[in-house]
């Protein structure tokens, strides 16, 4: 830095340090960057230090680039599925659709959802991508899917609620971020079966990997 170089160049400089340590730290890079005006590339596998401390994010997956974009970018409108599960919580719930305007999960049928990254036509079998804040508790089955609570984890701002497929015990758990007030209002307790619903917005479709299509089938 004394030197004022034109560019600077960090590999994981956070990486061995703890928590509170890496937090002040990444904030005081930030305020020098901006400070100096030194353009500044950092690697990191943290996806929290990119997220906070980047205005572009280039997100590589053995040595190719898979999206570049500002951190909001990458994190709402990922790409691709590899950008989708790398960054961020997110679930992926299969979903095959029975006409252009409904899809079966399990044994459930839903209204079709609008997806930002594709359309939905009779026959599609797909994993459905959805963060775990664009889930919610409802009270009613209606247009919901069915779940059991496996466990709470309190973090903190907010909970974090594992569930499972009420009617199929093989799919992934599906995480669900919901407030303290939520969780006591509603009294969630594992092994309850409760209803979640999707968010209209923010939701994804990709294609499910060839590895587990074949498990499957």
């Amino acid at each position: 830095m004394a030197l004022s170089p034109g560019l600077l160049l960090l590999d994981e400089p956070l990486s061995a340090l703890d928590a509170k340590v890496r937090i002040h730290l990444r904030n005081e890079i930030c305020r020098l960057q901006r400070q100096l005006g030194i353009t500044t590339i950092m690697v990191t596998h943290d996806q929290d230090e990119a997220l906070s401390m980047a205005d572009r994010i280039v997100v590589m997956n053995h040595g190719v680039i898979e999206q570049v974009g500002t951190p909001q970018e990458i994190y709402q409108q990922p790409a691709t599925r590899f950008v989708a599960e790398f960054v961020g919580s997110m679930n992926f719930i299969t979903a095959s659709a029975t006409s252009d305007q409904q899809i079966r999960i399990a044994e459930s049928l839903l209204p079709a959802p609008t997806l930002a990254n594709r359309t939905i036509a009779r026959g599609d079998h797909f994993d459905l991508a959805v963060r775990p804040e664009n889930l919610r508790f409802v009270d009613s089955f209606n247009r919901s899917l069915p779940v059991r609570i496996l466990a709470t984890e309190f973090l903190g701002a907010f909970y974090r609620v594992d569930c499972q497929l009420h009617n199929d015990s093989r799919a992934k758990p599906i995480c669900v971020d919901v407030s303290v007030d939520t969780v006591q209002a509603l009294n969630l307790r594992p092994d309850d079966i409760r209803y979640i619903q999707f968010a209209e917005q923010g939701l994804r479709g990709y294609d499910i990997p060839a590895h587990v299509s074949a498990r499957a089938a």
